[in-house]
């Protein structure tokens, strides 16, 4: 399990994020600017300080993960809009489980894990396919936060914005998984932590 006590989490003088021009969005702008206020001189912000009002127009594309480890990645919350466009409510459930194979599954770990692990800010794009056969460009930003109990794990908290309309859909629970697609860009952005290493290769 990745603590924030076994990071060294320290004060950094200069708390920007130089966001790559894909991912200039306002969506994208308005999370990194909370996160950044969140962690004030910090490293990495405590859950504590976290305010989800700041982020409340966002909270429906927001994915909130416990990184346990590197082959689990729970679900803590998941905003409404990704129940209408899956057809089911993943709380709980490994994200890596929603992995379409095992090689696209290393790559995932390594990825995601990297952004608490040597903390770090990353974006991505990709065109998931959703229910119905319905595929959509996106475009998101993954950042970490510390929890607040010493025994807690390292949080991520993502963001998913859609670059093109999604048709209407009613949420109707689904029994099946629906296998969610690898990032095609995934970008990491150091923070003052410098940048992790990240796997190459399809994905």
């Amino acid at each position: 399990m990745v603590r924030a006590m076994s990071l060294g989490l320290r004060e950094i003088p200069d708390q920007s994020v130089e966001m790559p021009a894909f991912a200039d969005h306002p969506d994208i702008h308005l999370l990194v600017d909370a996160w950044n206020a969140w962690r004030g001189s910090d490293l990495v912000p405590s859950r504590r300080n976290v305010n989800l009002c700041e982020i409340s127009k966002l909270l429906n594309m927001i994915t909130v993960f416990d990184m346990v480890s590197p082959t689990e990645f729970i679900v803590r919350y998941i905003g409404s809009s990704f129940m209408d466009l899956f057809g089911r409510d993943y709380t709980g459930a490994n994200y890596l489980d929603l992995t379409p194979d095992a090689h696209r599954k290393v790559i995932r770990s390594k990825r995601l894990m990297a952004v608490v692990e040597q903390p770090c800010a990353a974006f991505w794009t990709a065109k998931p396919m959703f229910r119905e056969g319905v595929s959509l460009n996106t475009v998101g930003a993954c950042l970490p936060i510390a929890p607040t109990a010493k025994d807690a794990p390292m949080q991520m908290m993502q963001l998913m914005v859609l670059l093109e309309p999604a048709p209407f859909t009613s949420f109707v629970k689904k029994n099946e998984h629906v296998m969610i697609k690898n990032s095609d860009v995934f970008l990491a952005v150091d923070i003052g932590a410098g940048l992790p290493s990240l796997p190459v290769g399809p994905v």
